[in-house]
């Protein structure tokens, strides 16, 4: 489970440079995600897609809970001494259970298409995408 969810942060952070992206060069990363994902685990294109589209609305949700985080994180560390500071670490404590519900919920979704073997493959192929993607990223800057 430890692993699963550092795989889903790991891939949460490559798509959110990927998504820093034009839109051309985005379209372009998922196709290439995805075929080597079809490639990598072994499923048809509608397996792709329903598990692209399961990851991609929960990466969505779980970026969403990460910038309230960080916002609270910021606001605790500007104003670490004023009255409402517990409720904000309260509400970060929250907001940490919640990014692991959702985490949990993929997990539990992809179970019902997925067998034991292809989610394997998936924590494998997501380590090695993230790998590769940050490689090439770090290459784009160092050429700039």
């Amino acid at each position: 489970m430890k692993k699963t969810i550092l795989i889903v942060i790991l891939f949460v952070i490559s798509v959110s440079a990927a998504y820093s992206q034009p839109k051309k060069m985005n379209d372009e990363l998922k196709k290439i995600r995805k075929e080597k994902f079809i490639e990598s685990v072994s499923v048809d294109e509608a397996t792709a897609d329903k598990y692209f589209d399961l990851f991609d609305d929960n990466f969505s949700a779980i970026m969403k809970l990460s910038k309230q985080k960080k916002d609270n994180l910021e606001y605790v560390e500007k104003n670490n001494d004023a009255s409402d500071v517990t409720a904000k670490l309260d509400e970060i404590l929250e907001i940490d259970s919640k990014i692991l519900e959702k985490k949990k919920e993929l997990y539990s979704q992809l179970k019902t298409f997925l067998t034991a073997k292809q989610l394997a493959q998936t924590v494998v192929f997501q380590v090695k995408f993230t790998r590769e993607l940050k490689a090439e990223i770090e290459k784009k800057k160092n050429e700039r």
